[in-house]
């Protein structure tokens, strides 16, 4: 099945959900440039969803042709697929609070992604709850995928979205980061000759342990180590190259004996690699065994200095997503819950500056995290500084309230609920 219809130098696009219009949108933008085009009308067609596996490839395509002199034009309905900047990608040190999700962003050797990191663990650690270790894996893998990308790739840059699927069954977390460079054939077969003889066998090798392009300038250790970190988790990796795509899920790591599927590329100089991944968000991960790290290695709280001298982590309710809504609630019990598991000792909870809180949002922060926690772990570790009397008796009342309907198996109600 098609997802796309080239009509001279128009084409049409019907899905962004499925990666086979990558594969479908290279084809017809080759044919438009064989037939002379270098101005190309994108239009998108009643799209409903979009998914990163989609959205980084194809910045990363139309940003590939505009510097072989091609002009785009995208054209959408809505607003939706406006809002990802297929064709005027930002880079990710322009990246800022609560708007990281769902755009697609470009890094090159110029930009630090230590920035984009940060406010990417800021944005989904009020969406979802992550079991210990899933972070980490997290954050170890962007820098891994993309540190191949700058150094393996020859192209210095790459594209990378993110999602959260919080009401996928289970959750996750969803990446994809694509680039236009040589491939991991070409990349490989410098140091590999006579072991790497195509695609399939150049994606099988890049997975294995150890293997790199350079031994002086890496130790082969980055899409191995991904795929033993969704191995473990029991998430799913997908890795493509030149013109061809593999799978891996938990019940399958090794690339011996899969089918794999076939892809359409840039050129055969550039291309590309694209490598999407899912972490399961409440499947925990050693990831010292996992990574074979010796235990002298700390992969505990990745922002020390977001701890204070008695490794507290401070929450400002005033700079989060509100007080007056159950959903800004959550996200902040996500986010205590979140720094918790990841080796924080205890957490302030700073209500400073804050005018108003409903109880509805006290519930579903406070009162829910006193139950999750239980009341004695909660007493030891939770801590609330600069509550007026008003914004307390609300708290102390939701608390109260969430308790009692716990202990008796009743509905709670709230007044302004």
């Amino acid at each position: 099945m098609r997802f796309t219809k080239r009509e001279k130098n128009s084409i049409h696009v019907f899905d962004l959900a499925d990666p086979s219009v990558v594969s479908n949108l290279a084809h017809d933008l080759r044919e438009a440039k064989e037939c002379g085009y270098t101005e190309i009308e994108i239009k998108f067609v009643e799209i409903k969803s979009v998914f990163p596996n989609c959205a980084a490839p194809i910045a990363a395509l139309i940003d590939f042709e505009k510097g072989r002199g091609v002009t785009f034009n995208l054209m959408d309905g809505s607003q939706y697929v406006e809002s990802l900047r297929l064709d005027s990608t930002k880079p990710v040190c322009d990246a800022v609070p609560a708007n990281v999700l769902n755009t697609v962003w470009y890094f090159s050797e110029g930009h630090n992604l230590n920035e984009f990191t940060k406010v990417l663990r800021q944005e989904i650690t009020e969406r979802l709850r992550f079991a210990e270790g899933v972070l980490w894996g997290l954050d170890w893998a962007l820098y891994e995928v993309a540190d191949n990308v700058l150094m393996h790739s020859s192209s210095g840059k790459g594209f990378i979205m993110a999602q959260v699927h919080p009401n996928a069954v289970p959750p996750r977390i969803v990446v994809c980061i694509a680039d236009q460079g040589i491939g991991l054939r070409l990349s490989l077969q410098a140091s590999y000759p006579n072991k790497i003889r195509d695609d399939r066998t150049a994606i099988g090798w890049a997975l294995m342990k150890g293997v790199t392009r350079d031994k002086l300038i890496g130790q082969g250790n980055g899409l191995w180590g991904l795929r033993e970190i969704v191995a473990k988790n029991r998430g799913r990796l997908v890795v493509g190259s030149g013109d061809e795509v593999l799978s891996l899920d938990a019940a399958s790591v090794q690339a011996e004996g899969l089918s794999f599927q076939k892809r359409q590329f840039l050129t055969w100089q550039n291309p590309g690699t694209t490598i999407d991944f899912q972490l399961i968000a409440d499947h925990p991960l050693d990831i010292k065994k996992t990574l074979q790290f010796p235990n002298t290695i700390n992969t505990g709280f990745q922002y020390n200095s977001l701890l204070d001298d008695r490794d507290r982590f401070t929450i400002l309710v005033a700079e989060g997503p509100g007080t007056g809504t159950r959903f800004a609630g959550e996200r902040l019990r996500q986010k205590c819950q979140n720094a918790l598991a990841e080796g924080a000792a205890a957490i302030l909870i700073d209500f400073a500056g804050v005018g108003v809180a409903t109880s509805s949002f006290s519930d579903e922060f406070i009162g829910k995290l006193v139950v999750e926690m239980g009341f004695v772990e909660y007493a030891n570790r939770i801590q609330l500084i600069n509550t007026d009397s008003l914004i307390s008796s609300v708290i102390q009342r939701a608390v109260s309230q969430r308790l009692f309907a716990n202990l008796t198996g009743t509905d709670i109600l709230l007044e302004d609920q």
